[in-house]
């Protein structure tokens, strides 16, 4: 290796600023404008205790004005959790809430943590039933929706324990349950395979429920990659009777979310390997076939 020969000091350029003298002077062609001074007016940024009143800060009349009918907000104390994950409405009459809790709420804890449901009243949400439910370890409720003409409740999530909608498959199974108006379970059945699975949002379209999710194990068919995406079509009737089909890259494919209109099916990930020709990103797909099976 042959020595460098530096004829200049080295500055620490840490401690000691460099000076820079320019070689010639620019004159701008274009005389510069004035810069505008900012005057904020003073405490024209509502207190917190404001909230969630609206302050408006321009002479706008916005035709959106909504005011607050009712609120609700519960409370726990760490560690103890709960958490409302999704909701639905039927027909303006009473909100169906999902969520999870790691407390006794509406029975005894079942384990780590379990899945909750709550019915309230449509105008000033008072709880007309709870109801509390899962295994030795973490249950969640992921989506959940109301069938708007007979009222039933479809929900879905996952479970890492045992017992819970049936046995134990894998390291997180996918549960399917549905519910009466007054919080009876009608049926409940349990899929997966020996590794991670994992549900998204589903639709009810002419007697059949959609979903879809993505999988670590062999659920539905033999892993593409480490994850692939799947989608589910169940009888709405009989939610243990469900074909779907898997789909994904040689790498890593996670689903986010799915809606469905009477016709198609839309999906949305993201994806580590290549569906068209591009490395790495997010997908957007939109199904028809499916709708005919």
């Amino acid at each position: 290796m042959q020595d460098i020969n530096i004829s200049h000091p080295i500055i620490n350029c840490l401690e000691v600023a460099p000076t820079f003298t320019p070689t010639s002077t620019f004159i701008p062609s274009v005389a510069p404008t004035t810069i505008p001074t900012f005057n904020p007016t003073p405490n024209s940024i509502p207190a917190s205790t404001d909230l969630p009143s609206l302050h408006p800060t321009s002479s706008f009349n916005p035709t959106f004005s909504p005011t607050l009918g009712s609120a609700l907000q519960q409370t726990f104390q760490h560690p103890n959790v709960t958490i409302y994950q999704t909701f639905d409405i039927f027909n303006d009459s009473w909100i169906i809430i999902g969520g999870s809790t790691t407390i006794s709420l509406y029975s005894t804890s079942s384990g780590g943590q379990d899945w909750i449901l709550e019915k309230r009243a449509y105008d000033g949400f008072g709880l007309e039933w709870g109801y509390q439910n899962g295994s030795d370890d973490y249950d969640f409720i992921n989506s959940l929706l109301v069938d708007q003409q007979s009222g039933l409740i479809y929900v879905n999530g996952v479970s890492a324990g045992d017992n819970f909608m049936g046995s134990n498959i894998g390291t997180q199974d996918i549960i399917f349950a549905i519910y009466d108006q007054d919080g009876s379970l009608i049926s409940g059945t349990r899929t997966g395979s020996v590794n991670l699975n994992t549900i998204q949002d589903m639709f009810l379209v002419e007697g059949s429920i959609y979903t879809s999710g993505h999988s670590l194990g062999d659920f539905l068919g033999t892993n593409i990659g480490i994850s692939d995406i799947f989608l589910l079509k169940l009888n709405a009737s009989n939610i243990s009777d469900f074909s779907g089909i898997r789909v994904g890259t040689p790498k890593n494919d996670e689903l986010e979310a799915c809606a469905a209109t009477n016709t198609s099916l839309f999906i949305t990930g993201s994806t580590a390997g290549s569906f068209y020709n591009i490395s790495h990103g997010f997908f957007l797909f939109l199904l028809h076939p499916i709708f005919n099976n």
